[in-house]
């Protein structure tokens, strides 16, 4: 029995050909011979199956291809819906925001360092700059480069706060409460998050939250300090890993302890048999570099057993338990600072907020006045004009023709073609005879 030598490139025409084969050797006598025609028979049902099972596989990946295709511009219409109604809600929340009368002229209470300025619509912030006489700052260009700046603390103050916009309220002149403080392209561009001021200041004590995970900050006397928020400060415990909200403590003087982990190396981690083939635990503490301006020392310590937590708590606790100490004494001293500007600063803003009500009310009196100055002149006005009209609609009746003739020349020539016309008008049906109605006609129709 013979089998056609393309059967190396079918291989489910081959498998059948090869089974109706041995089907036909199991039935057959010797005297029986497998022709040609009969394989070439089932060569041609098993292509034309074959080309079937092709054509159905591509008609299914058409399909999910097809489907795809819809899925992602269905995804990308939704997406677009979302982005705008986003920049629609953005222009609405923008448009909303007030515009605030200022400071009036007036200077609120500020502390040593600290200066005031204006954002765009009206309403002051308090920047703390400490003791610097000159800073430096970067501004961008309206061909989208950035320039550098050098000027006092005031110039630098109105160069950042100056092109901003603040949403929340503002009374007595000054940011209060929560809103968002960044330029109008900005808050149209992308979602902002909100801040809060008393008294045109930052709060000493800000929480920031990222995704899932928010820190707590605090600073005073331009010192800082900040960790995860929700981290018990009085039972410094091991944190856990690199990356792990609540693994840093900043300390004041911009001091830092975290915990660390990093593959281990032979020369360092005991217990590392080759490099990279663990992770190491431990803590790092870095601390200011008195030579050097700028820079930091780093100082890692290891738990017991580096590549693993056990021992890693009794680790930290030594460690850190000193720098934490010191951070929850400055975390105190940082909350009675907060919570005795609350209780006092109403008061130490007492004198400034008469003053500011004073000229506010004497502005607000100002511009009502100038209102209904405006709205008297504006009556006058109307009734010089109601009496003006109502003298030229009698003269156009008590006027003989050569008078009318004459007004209409005279409105004409003050520009006030309308009047002319109802002039010539009037002179056309009170003498249709006199002979200066044939002229005023011929100006009428010259007009028309």
């Amino acid at each position: 029995m013979r089998f056609p030598n393309s059967c190396a490139s079918h291989s489910v025409a081959c498998a059948i050909a090869l089974i109706a084969g041995l089907t036909f050797i199991g039935t057959a006598t010797a005297d029986d011979v497998w022709s040609e025609a009969a394989v070439n028979t089932v060569m041609a049902i098993a292509e034309a199956w074959d080309e079937r099972r092709q054509l159905e596989h591509e008609s299914e990946v058409a399909e999910l291809e097809e489907r795809q295709r819809r899925e992602d511009e269905e995804q990308a219409r939704k997406n677009e819906a979302e982005q705008r109604a986003a920049a629609a809600r953005r222009r609405s929340e923008l448009e909303q925001v007030r515009r605030w009368p200022g400071l009036l002229g007036l200077t609120p209470p500020l502390r040593p360092g600290e200066v005031v300025a204006e954002t765009l619509n009206g309403c002051a912030i308090v920047g703390r700059y400490g003791d610097k006489q000159t800073l430096t700052w970067t501004e961008q260009q309206p061909d989208g480069s950035a320039k550098q700046r050098t000027g006092t603390p005031q110039e630098a103050a109105n160069a950042q706060y100056g092109p901003m916009v603040w949403t929340g309220d503002c009374p007595l002149g000054l940011a209060q409460g929560t809103g968002k403080l960044e330029k109008p392209e900005t808050l149209l561009a992308r979602d902002v998050g909100n801040e809060e001021r008393y008294f045109g200041r930052s709060p000493q004590v800000v929480t920031y939250k990222v995704r899932d995970s928010s820190s707590r900050f605090y600073w005073s006397d331009g010192e800082s300090a900040g960790f995860a928020d929700g981290v018990d400060l009085l039972k410094p415990v091991w944190t856990g890993l690199s990356g792990v909200a609540g693994t840093t403590f900043i300390i004041p003087g911009d001091r830092r302890i975290e915990a660390v982990t990093e593959d281990c190396e032979k020369a360092v981690h005991r217990g590392c048999r080759k490099d990279g083939s663990a992770k190491a635990y431990g803590m790092q503490v870095r601390v200011a570099n008195p030579a050097t301006s700028g820079s930091m020392i780093e100082r890692r310590v290891w738990c017991p057993d580096p590549l693993g937590t056990v021992g890693c708590e009794a680790m930290w606790q030594r460690e850190a338990g000193p720098y934490i100490e010191e951070l929850t004494a400055f975390v105190a001293r940082v909350e009675q600072e907060e919570a005795a500007r609350h209780a006092e600063w109403p008061q130490w803003h007492a004198a400034y907020a008469q003053q500011y009500e004073a000229r506010l009310a004497a502005r607000r009196a100002e511009e009502d006045a100038r209102k209904r100055a405006q709205v008297e002149a504006r009556r006058a006005e109307e009734a010089a004009r109601l009496a003006a009209e109502e003298a030229f609609q009698g003269k156009l009746q008590t006027a003989n023709a050569g008078q009318l003739f004459a007004l209409a020349d005279e409105l004409k020539a003050r520009g006030d073609a309308t009047r002319a016309r109802q002039a010539l008008r009037a002179l056309v049906a009170r003498f249709p005879e006199h002979q200066l109605a044939v002229s005023a006609a011929t100006l009428l129709s010259a007009a028309h």
